[in-house]
């Protein structure tokens, strides 16, 4: 290497600062791409590539280069494929001068043109090593070169290579540090969002527990008013029949003043009016009765009160009605529901969760 020992040490201290910057940068392709611009600037190259062995440590992957083509950054080369693959498997580092592309060693994969390709002039390639473990692969060229690489300048790279090695290393664990963090961010992500689904769950519990108890505490007074207006009902027929009876009977009254009160009594009251309303307003007191009761049968439907909370088989669009009767005041004034329903066979489900998502 032609620089004088100051420079030398200037040259391995910038080295050293960009394997720091690398260990706390996000940005890892520049830090990478600046490497290998510094290794091959330093040992007078004109291009070179760096790869570094996948999660798997399956193939290499070339992360930064300098003069390479298109499309070679990021791309795979095989373990034993290529230099850079038979110097990341065989953990030597390789001097080649003059043409080696028929060289035996590096038949088995021709993906690495470019990347310490066998056909430039001269060529260093070094293994990355941590400790005994291969991390990845470095080289740098000199296409068409008067001055070859030397064994000097292979040994000298070599020891200087230890210390990209623990640059890169360093960064790898950076990478899988910050990767497990977020994938530890992600978990606890998941689990925030499961403990509020749990939360919700056990407030919807917590409704449907409240609407149970309102819907069987209305039910008691409902059954006994419904029983009531029932018989009241009965006894306001047999009473209209009573005064039919009157009515006919009238006729037969022999006293007039007696049978003119009765006349004058009746037309005062309007008994006429009064059969049509008080049969009107036995109907509608039902029909309230009967409607009340099926708010409170909805109320119950959509707390499930009366089913545990096991899956079993349930009719959809009663689920619907039902749901639709409990939010009516809610949507009565904002819009106009229209059903149009097909014939569907009961579905095996959690009714009252289906009933609170409609």
């Amino acid at each position: 290497m032609a620089f004088d020992r100051m420079t030398k040490l200037s040259w391995i201290y910038d080295l050293y600062r960009l394997g720091q910057d690398g260990a706390i940068s996000e940005n890892t392709a520049a830090i990478y791409q600046q490497i290998i611009v510094h290794i091959v600037d330093g040992f007078e190259g004109k291009s070179g590539s760096l790869a570094l062995r996948d999660a798997n440590g399956v193939n290499l992957s070339i992360v930064a280069g300098i003069d390479l083509p298109d499309g070679v950054i990021g791309s795979a080369v095989k373990m034993g494929g290529g230099v850079l693959g038979w110097v990341a498997q065989e953990g030597k580092a390789l001097l080649l001068n003059g043409d080696a592309s028929n060289d035996s060693r590096f038949q088995r994969n021709r993906e690495g043109r470019g990347a310490a390709s066998t056909s430039v002039n001269s060529a260093i390639c070094w293994p990355l090593k941590i400790e005994d473990r291969v991390i990845g692969a470095i080289s740098v060229n000199r296409p068409n070169a008067a001055a070859l690489f030397s064994e000097t300048d292979l040994a000298q790279g070599t020891a200087l290579l230890n210390m990209v090695s623990l640059a890169l290393g360093n960064m790898q664990l950076h990478l899988d540090q910050n990767r497990r963090f977020e994938e530890l961010r992600q978990v606890n992500a998941k689990l925030a969002e499961a403990q509020n689904q749990l939360l919700q769950s056990e407030k919807m519990a917590s409704i449907g527990q409240l609407a149970a108890g309102v819907a069987h505490e209305i039910n008691n007074p409902i059954g006994y008013v419904f029983s009531n207006l029932s018989t009241l009902e009965k006894y306001v027929q047999d009473v209209f029949s009573m005064v039919d009876a009157y009515e006919q009977a009238e006729g037969a009254i022999v006293d007039t003043v007696v049978r003119g009160q009765l006349q004058q009594k009746r037309e005062s009251l309007d008994i006429v009016f009064l059969k049509d309303d008080l049969r009107a307003l036995m109907e509608e007191s039902k029909e309230g009765i009967t409607r009340v009761k099926q708010i409170v049968q909805n109320l119950k439907d959509f707390s499930h009160v009366d089913v545990s909370d096991e899956w079993h088989f349930s009719d959809l669009i009663k689920g619907i009605d039902s749901t639709l009767n409990i939010v009516n005041n809610e949507i009565k004034y904002k819009a106009e529901v229209i059903k149009n329903y097909e014939d569907i066979p009961e579905v095996e489900c959690l009714s009252s969760q289906l009933n609170q998502v409609f």
